[in-house]
């Protein structure tokens, strides 16, 4: 069993702006949110980090993310067409929704549903199971 909530204290800071989160990276940071997030299309984030979302996540249609990521999803996550997640662990306890053409390449684990769009590909890369350093501040 897994929940944002129940590791929210160890969140790095606030979750960032889009502009702050496409400028900076991720930087090894935990970030969590408490409301819906829906991340802009065509978004490009690089560093390795944590995205933690108590409600309900959206990557829009065109984002990467290109350094190793854990998306930790309390409700849905839904992924837009032409997305990227070069080295990603997703955690879903919601319903898993992937647009058409995208990559995730890394692990998925849910406990609902999982839709898959035409062209998208899940390649296995048991990297993102290995332990995670990050930034942890109070």
């Amino acid at each position: 069993q897994f929940s944002a909530e129940d590791i929210a204290a160890w969140a790095s800071t606030d979750f960032p702006s889009l502009l702050e989160l496409q400028r900076d990276g991720l930087n090894g940071w935990i970030y969590f949110s408490r409301e819906k997030v829906s991340l802009s299309k065509g978004l490009t984030v690089h560093g390795k980090g944590i995205l933690m979302f108590a409600d309900e996540a959206v990557f829009a249609d065109d984002s990467v993310f290109t350094d190793r990521i854990i998306v930790l999803a309390d409700k849905n996550l839904i992924i837009g067409n032409n997305v990227r997640l070069d080295k990603a662990l997703l955690l879903c306890r919601g319903k898993l929704t992937v647009g058409t053409d995208s990559l995730i390449n890394g692990a998925v684990l849910t406990q609902q549903q999982v839709n898959l769009g035409n062209g998208t590909r899940v390649t296995v890369d048991t990297e993102v199971m290995e332990p995670y350093d990050s930034i942890i501040s109070y």
